[in-house]
Order: structure tokens, then sequence, then C-alpha cells
């Protein structure tokens, strides 16, 4: 099952503050999807929270992944925005990998490393998706890395695809790890190979 607690909480660390959206190209939109630039937010780079860093210790194709970890409740991933106009369709998959294997600390549900997409109207505000309206956390979010999940494995991350709602202004995109809840006890996931696509409509006169 998704739960994916905490993540809004994260969220708002940035809606607060957005980030200049990231450049754009026709087949994925996302910059440096594999981190092997390793560009900073100035060089239209990911915006990264939390203790992260590009890591050469793993990487699924290439030199490098990106690494991140957190203690207790925490929170630590990367961050793109672009511009998304209501009824747009978008789908975010990529990698993810863990080299030890995530212990639990009696909260249900945590540690866990996800990828997510949400939408945020022109002041800001988190629309989430059509797809996960009414939900308690509005983001889509893909299946979960988490206790239980094989170790030394890439792992194929997939939101599915994800609808803007009615206001939409911007799509927000994310890696994301959420510690165990025990402030003791440091645990850690690596993503790469990232791809956020919009879905084009097939208009049925023009097959």
């Amino acid at each position: 099952m998704k739960k994916p607690i905490l993540v809004s909480l994260v969220f708002a660390l940035f809606v607060s503050a957005p980030p200049s959206l990231a450049d754009d190209d026709e087949e994925n939109a996302l910059k440096d999807p594999s981190f092997e630039l390793a560009l900073s937010v100035e060089q239209g780079g990911w915006e990264t929270f939390g203790t992260t860093f590009f890591s050469p210790d793993q990487a699924r194709k290439g030199k490098m992944s990106f690494f991140t970890g957190a203690l207790g409740f925490n929170g630590a991933g990367s961050t793109q925005m672009f511009p998304a106009s209501p009824g747009s369709q978008w789908r975010m998959t990529g990698f993810g990998r863990i080299t030890e294997p995530l212990e639990g600390a009696g909260f249900p549900g945590l540690p866990f490393a996800i990828i997510q997409l949400t939408f945020l109207d022109a002041d800001g505000n988190e629309l989430g998706t059509v797809e996960t309206v009414g939900n308690e956390f509005p983001a889509l979010a893909s299946n979960f890395i988490t206790t239980g999940s094989p170790v030394n494995e890439w792992i194929f991350l997939d939101t599915g695809v994800g609808t803007a709602p009615p206001g939409a202004a911007t799509i927000v995109v994310f890696t994301l790890f959420i510690g165990s809840g025990d402030f003791t006890d440091f645990q850690f996931a690596f993503f790469d190979d990232l791809n956020l696509c919009a879905i084009e409509e097939i208009v049925d006169d023009e097959i």
C-alpha cells in the first residue's frame, strides 16, 4: 500500500520558496536525469534538501547516482519544477537502490524511498493530481523501496500517469527518502536514471 507519509511536509519546504523552472526537452523534461553532470541549481540542476550528494559509489549507468539519507522522521531528496497546464498528463519513472536492508523502528511505513509528482497553482498552492484528489497526501507517489525490499538491485520506480487538475500551472517532481523515525539510525538510498515525460494525446482522425 502506498503511504506517502510526511511527503507534504517535505513538499511545503519548497512551495514556500520555489526554485526556478528547469529546462525542458522533447523526450525527458528533467535536467541531468542521471546525475552525471552534477549541476548546481544556478546551472539549472536539481534543488536538493537534507543529506544528499552526487555519488560515484553506485551508478546504474555512467559514473554517478544520487545519494539520499536521513535520521528520524527527516527527509532528503531532490526536486525540479516545470510549467504544466490543466489536463496535461505526465509520468515519472526511474530507479532506486539500497545497499543495506532498510530497518523499521516501529513507525508504520517507515523508512522509505520513492519518486513522486504533484501540481501547483499559479500562487504556489499544492493541488495534487486528478488521480489523488481527496487524498490526505495529494502527491502521486511511485512504488516504495522500504523494509523487505531487495538489496543491491536497481528497483524500477514508476508513478504512473498523473493528470494536472484545474488551475494547475506547474508540475513539481521529487526524489525522496524518509527516515525510520529513529534519530540514532541513519539510513539511505540511491536514485538514478530518472525520466519525466509528458503523455501526448492521440487524436483519432490523425491515425
